[in-house]
């Protein structure tokens, strides 16, 4: 009798705990994508990690190999709404005898964000050891009008700001600077 118990009891636990565990759905988007690998998505419940990490879904570039090369993550509205992120691109470089390295992230603000401190969009990049080398933010048209640029790349050097440019909104350079003491003020 407890053999007959156990016999049905496991299975059903079992089925229960792999259905909890992969409850996320995931769906293959592309198999050969720009990077010759899969495209997936992963869409995440309430319930997960993730979700309550912040992410509402991403979708995630392989290549050939099966390296991630990319990674476009979304957020939550209520991750949106504390640091005014809507989305996420990580682009991954893969070399032999080496681990990935993160080469550059992008970031897409939210409407409110934008409306009220005037970023649209930021690009990170970084040098060979993970060091921020440029930054690149883009201001909505409102911002560009009150401050006279939409662009500003800013280059690093060991970790400090180095130099910016600023463009306006026909890209044509209207500013260069060099490393002065006022921007430790802004």
């Amino acid at each position: 009798m407890k053999r007959t118990i156990s016999y049905v009891i496991v299975p059903i636990v079992i089925i229960t705990f792999f259905g909890i565990c992969l409850a996320r759905e995931e769906k293959i988007l592309s198999t050969k994508n720009e990077y010759n690998g899969k495209t997936i998505e992963e869409i995440y419940d309430e319930n997960e990690e993730q979700y309550k990490d912040g992410f509402m879904r991403q979708i995630i570039f392989y290549d050939k190999r099966g390296n991630i090369k990319q990674i476009q993550s979304f957020y939550t509205e209520d991750q949106s709404s504390q640091d005014g992120v809507y989305s996420r691109e990580q682009f991954y470089e893969h070399r032999i005898l080496r681990r990935p390295r993160l080469i550059k992230s992008s970031f897409n603000y939210t409407d409110i964000y934008s409306n009220t401190h005037g970023l649209t969009k930021a690009e990170i990049h970084y040098d060979e050891n993970g060091n921020k080398n440029k930054e690149e933010l883009w201001y909505s048209d409102a911002f560009a009008a009150r401050r006279n640029y939409s662009k500003l790349e800013v280059f690093y050097n060991r970790g400090g700001p180095e130099k910016r440019v600023y463009y306006d909104q026909g890209g044509s350079v209207i500013l260069s600077e060099e490393k002065k003491q006022v921007w430790t003020s802004d």
